[in-house]
């Protein structure tokens, strides 16, 4: 315990004097557009800009690194540095030839609005000028300059939600072009564990237009290509263990039929599961593969904090990318979908997290899904660990622990990994359990049958008996003139 807290101590003051525990990693870039705002006077043919910290705010190993977003001051245990780098080209539209500067500043408002409002300021209640606000200097000699790269480095955390755009200004201060900095979408680890509540959206009518919500447990580890998914109801319990590395997927249930549970062994190549070998090789994907993070047919697209991306009371960031798959049941025929990333922005906070800024959302949307009807799915991280707390999850036999042995054609151990079986099998403890069960059932029965003849002699007697009583009271009723 003592030399893990000093580890920590030890990075913690690294990264106070100046990140030296870390690289520089981008957390927001310029997108391709340039807004001119003095087009008549300045052309600004480049404009480049990155942001970049030694922190990793959004990676599970520095998770206790965030920043308050929109207050300007730090909240996090350490510190570390931000660097803005920006490539610019500059033409003066006139004759001049001679030799100038400009200044690019980072602002807190996008070029749309108020040509990027006021300049950016670490500590709001600070002065516009020195180290609190991002400014990077270009010298462009005379005649036509050719993009020229410069940069400056803050020795803070920048609070990139409200670093918005990177304005140029001329060399009298007039504000000539404007670029807006997209947020990277934070990063996923390759090993997770999560709880995901799934509501599936259908329209139209029958059986195959029922819209409903599933509540799953999913294991995922890339490093061993394993992939568990769980799914229970209050009757029976299913689980899907795939490896594609392995070319293996089982197939295991728990129900009244099975009460030891059942397991089928089947191969990913005969079409189960393809979508979860997409990406490098006949390994399982990358967890930004396996959710469509990456490749797909159009570069992410960021919409920032929007009322639509509150999700479960949470504001979010959102980003988006269009994907194009080809059908399983026809690998010609081209299905295109929506994807809708859904990530807290970076201030929110989980108590006592495991992973800072977990996915909170994903929503799937087509027009003509696989079964050419629309889609539209969403997905909720409700619980998100970075770790699998024990790989043997991942075997077939610890699944369900009933002491009895599986039935099914499924052998124990984690895909390509043979263990062996549980040492309730191997003692005998399982055939004894299935003995008991068997005999229980049969004393059951036999106990069931005896009641039901007990209580049918007892209901027959009584039936006879409430008939004849019933007969008797009709007569004197009768005479009575009662009105029945």
């Amino acid at each position: 315990m003592r030399a893990t807290v000093f580890v920590r101590v030890l990075a913690l003051a690294m990264l106070s004097l100046g990140g030296a525990a870390g690289e520089f990693v981008t957390f927001a870039e310029c997108d391709s557009s340039v807004i001119l705002f003095d087009a008549d006077v300045w052309d600004v043919p480049v404009l480049k800009a990155t942001l970049s910290m030694t922190a990793p705010i959004d990676t599970y190993a520095d998770h206790y690194n965030y920043v308050a977003a929109g207050t300007g001051s730090m909240v996090n245990l350490t510190s570390g540095q931000s660097r803005l780098e920006v490539t610019l080209a500059v033409e003066k539209e006139s004759d001049a030839s001679g030799a100038f500067s400009t200044k690019s500043h980072l602002h807190a408002s996008r070029c749309e609005i108020d040509s990027g409002g006021s300049h950016f300021l670490h500590d709001v209640t600070g002065t516009d000028s020195g180290d609190n606000i991002v400014l990077v200097e270009h010298d462009f000699p005379g005649g036509v300059p050719s993009p020229t790269d410069a940069n400056v480095t803050r020795d803070f955390l920048l609070d990139y939600e409200r670093a918005a755009s990177v304005v140029v200004h001329a060399p009298d201060g007039t504000r000539i072009g404007c670029c807006n900095l997209v947020p990277h979408m934070p990063t996923l680890p390759d090993t997770w564990s999560a709880v995901i509540e799934a509501n599936i959206n259908h329209e139209g009518e029958g059986l195959d237009s029922v819209s409903y919500s599933m509540l799953r447990y999913e294991w995922y580890d890339a490093s061993t290509n394993n992939l568990r998914i769980d799914e229970h109801s209050s009757f029976s319990k299913q689980t899907r263990i795939v490896n594609a590395e392995q070319d293996t997927v089982m197939f295991m249930h728990q129900n009244g039929t099975h009460p030891s549970g059942f397991c089928e062994h089947h191969k990913v190549s005969d079409g189960h599961f393809p979508m979860f070998g997409r990406g490098r090789g006949n390994g399982l994907s990358s967890t930004a593969e396996f959710l469509q993070m990456t490749g797909g047919d159009t570069p992410i697209e960021y919409h920032g904090v929007t009322e639509a991306g509150v999700v479960r009371g949470i504001p979010c960031e959102k980003w988006t990318r269009n994907v194009s798959m080809p059908s399983f049941s026809d690998p010609s025929t081209t299905i295109s979908y929506v994807y809708e990333f859904y990530f807290p922005v970076s201030s929110w906070m989980v108590r006592r997290e495991s992973f800072h800024r977990m996915i909170t959302r994903i929503v799937v949307r087509s027009d003509s899904g696989m079964r050419g009807l629309p889609v539209l799915h969403y997905y909720d991280f409700i619980d998100f660990k970075p770790e699998v707390d024990d790989l043997s999850i991942f075997n077939p036999c610890e699944v369900y622990n009933t002491g009895a042995p599986l039935s099914g054609n499924c052998t124990c151990g984690s895909p390509g990994i043979v263990a062996p079986t549980p040492s309730a099998w191997a003692s005998g403890e399982g055939g004894d359990v299935d003995a008991l069960r068997a005999q229980l059932f049969s004393m059951t029965a036999v106990v069931v049958v005896l009641a039901l003849v007990l209580i049918g002699g007892f209901a027959a007697s009584a039936y006879f008996r409430w008939r004849e009583e019933k007969n008797a009271r009709s007569l004197v009723n009768d005479n009575e003139l009662s009105s029945f």
